[in-house]
């Protein structure tokens, strides 16, 4: 291990030769895109202005993503390299080093989108490559912490492109308040196997919860100028949530930061399959899923209510 360590502090220093203030500028701006906040920006513009039942598919995956990161970094523990020799710490991060989140998450959420658009996977593989070499050229990670997450990172999205609409398909038969009880089963469980990381089953609690709540059934179709004006109000209150509730609740290490946290992202979860769509139902943005059905005979529109299932009397 220790070979492959030094191995890798040599390629960081040869890739930190090119260093000027235009390239950091330039490789700070590309790992952003393997941000938690780029996620945040996205993620919720899919799933509120293209369709629900991708965006329900993404946002779970690259949860269930992060998490396994999480996961593997606190049992393995590596220090990442500018924790090593400070001299190579262009960019910061917390955490430990292996696997790397970016290289992992931005293949996971690329892959994920990639069979949705033109060119797809030159996008995704591209995207992600810039990515992980941003985060070797930063010193925040090793060549191997990114060969890692890439690894781990394929072996995810091939077990959802091989499975993931048979366990799709299962879910949608389960009854709605089955459906709450083992979104919080699965949640209660990555807390316990990981307390280090709140974040993450909180989010899929809050956005599992919201999507389960009646009265935010709403269609993503619709023209280009409502869609615009959804994604503008909904990232709105989600930016204020976001940022609100981090500087309302106390900081890391202070008391009841983890309780918090969940109930920070628990609240983000919610607001962004539950909270924006009734919003956007009762100001005119968005339609009910059952009307724009019938407005509209496209195959979105059609399983729009079998995608959301939410908790009603019908």
């Amino acid at each position: 291990m220790d070979a492959i360590l030094d191995w890798g502090m040599e390629v960081i220093r040869a890739f930190q030769n090119l260093s000027s203030p235009v390239t950091d500028a330039v490789f700070t701006g590309i790992t952003f895109l393997g941000r938690e906040e780029f996620y945040l920006l996205i993620i919720p513009l899919v799933f509120w202005c293209f369709d629900r039942r991708k965006g329900i598919r993404l946002t779970v995956v690259v949860l269930l993503s992060h998490f396994i990161n999480q996961g593997l970094k606190e049992f393995i523990a590596l220090p990442r390299p500018f924790d090593v020799d400070p001299s190579v710490g262009i960019g910061h991060a917390t955490g430990y080093s292996l696997p790397s989140g970016h290289a992992q998450g931005s293949l996971t959420f690329w892959g994920m989108i990639a069979p949705w658009i033109r060119r797809g996977w030159p996008i995704a593989l591209v995207l992600s490559g810039l990515i992980g070499i941003s985060r070797v050229y930063l010193g925040v990670h090793y060549p191997s912490d990114v060969l890692a997450g890439w690894a781990i990172a394929g072996i995810i999205l091939g077990l959802y492109f091989a499975w993931g609409s048979s366990v799709e398909v299962w879910i949608l038969e389960l009854s709605c308040y089955s459906r709450l009880l083992l979104a919080t089963g699965i949640s209660l469980f990555m807390v316990l196997l990981n307390p280090a990381d709140t974040a993450t089953p909180a989010t899929l609690l809050g956005a599992s919860a919201g999507l389960l709540i009646p009265g935010g059934d709403f269609s993503a179709a619709g023209p280009v100028q409502r869609r615009v004006l959804r994604y503008l109000l909904g990232i709105a209150g989600t930016v204020v949530l976001y940022v609100g509730l981090s500087l309302l609740f106390p900081g890391k290490g202070q008391t009841g930061y983890a309780l918090l946290r969940f109930i920070r992202y628990t609240v983000l979860g919610l607001w962004i399959t539950f909270g924006a769509p009734w919003v956007f139902l009762r100001i005119g943005l968005a339609l009910p899923a059952a009307r724009e059905a019938d407005s509209d005979d496209s195959e979105q529109n059609r399983s729009a209510g079998e995608a959301r299932g939410s908790c009603d009397d019908s």
